[in-house]
């Protein structure tokens, strides 16, 4: 039987109880082992649950550990572009070429760096994204505020120890 099939066995079982008046023997016996079942078979889901819990750390830990060799590659990456590039323009030479590779000291078109963001002109501004704050939502319909388009949803979760 699977985890699923149990509220409904005991849902059953119960109906048929009421109906007759009385648990006999058999029903008896049925209720013990459908909890004996049951318990079984959640405690087999928690063991995969653990079990799973521990790959997903051993993963987070592998992803951890490739980000760190991916920074340090990054790191060296761009150290040895930038000496290159000093190099290059310490000895006012802004063309390498062979068979395989041109490197080339250029110009580049320029970026903006914000200085005093309130000296802008409105005209370069843009309002953005409006952000809802679901944590200032959650605060006041828990305070029992009524927020148009917006309810509190209530759910059970699984808490293993």
């Amino acid at each position: 039987m699977k985890l699923y099939e149990y509220p409904e066995k005991l849902e059953k079982l119960v109906r048929l109880a009421t109906e007759e008046g009385d648990l006999d023997d058999e029903m008896l016996g049925e209720l013990k082992h459908l909890g004996d079942g049951f318990k079984e078979k959640v405690i087999n889901c928690v063991k995969i649950i653990k079990e799973l819990g521990s790959s997903v750390d051993a993963v987070g830990a592998e992803i951890d550990r490739l980000k760190g060799k991916q920074q340090s590659f990054k790191t060296k990456l761009d150290w040895l572009k930038n000496y290159v590039h000093d190099q290059m323009v310490g000895m006012e030479m802004d063309l390498v070429k062979d068979d395989l590779f041109t490197v080339r000291v250029a110009e580049t078109p320029g970026r903006v760096e914000i200085v005093d963001q309130a000296a802008i002109p409105q005209r370069y501004l843009n309002r953005g994204e409006v952000k809802v704050l679901k944590s200032a939502i959650l605060a006041s319909l828990k305070e029992g505020e009524l927020v148009p388009g917006c309810e509190l949803v209530k759910s059970t979760s699984l808490r293993i120890r």
